[in-house]
């Protein structure tokens, strides 16, 4: 089984700057050094980040070592499914697939809509996405030993049940059938 270590995004523009007229805002100076700053509790195996500026570059910060070195062999996945929850504000949503995967050439976005065309929030679905996720990490814990998630307050708190991260707040959970299960069931 693996080990699961979620990390929220660092400070972005719409942390700042409550009414962020824009889509899909980028890290700030002190978002990048909160990135910056991380110490990783583990070596990753696998990476997966939401389709969102802010994540892919708190990531890209964090993991650069791992991301950017021909010695190790480290995936990084896009999940459209660790998008914001509050998607209310403008800034909470993305652009387009051909946008992002301009932006940022060197990571796979074929999982994303084509436009960010995504249902609007509802309690109910960001639970449906919650247990997606929590259903594939458990797939996936059969074949990683250290699996770090880079995504959003809103959704980490349907992930975690309810735990509420600072900006680059990191938690590790051990995903034990039980905790599964637990999660799965409740």
């Amino acid at each position: 089984m693996a080990t699961i270590h979620i990390v929220r995004h660092g400070q972005a523009l719409h942390n700042v700057d409550r009414g962020y007229p824009h889509r899909d805002p980028p890290l700030t100076e002190v978002g990048s050094q909160q990135a910056s700053n991380v110490c990783l509790p583990a070596e990753p195996d696998l990476i997966i980040v939401s389709p969102m500026t802010r994540t892919i570059q708190t990531a890209l910060i964090i993991f650069d070592q791992y991301l950017n070195s021909s010695s190790t062999n480290v995936e990084l996945q896009v999940w459209p499914e660790l998008r914001e929850t509050h998607d209310e504000a403008i800034c909470n949503k993305g652009v387009s697939r051909t946008e992002i995967a301009t932006k940022f050439a060197q990571f796979d976005f074929s999982a994303c809509h084509e436009e960010w065309d995504y249902p609007p929030h509802s309690f109910e679905g960001a639970v449906v996405r919650a247990e997606t996720v929590r259903r594939r990490l458990k797939e996936l814990s059969r074949s990683y030993k250290n699996i770090f998630l880079v995504t959003h307050r809103g959704f980490i708190a349907f992930l975690a049940k309810g735990e509420r991260f600072d900006v680059c707040g990191m938690s590790t959970l051990l995903p034990t059938l039980s905790f599964y299960m637990h999660l799965a069931l409740d």
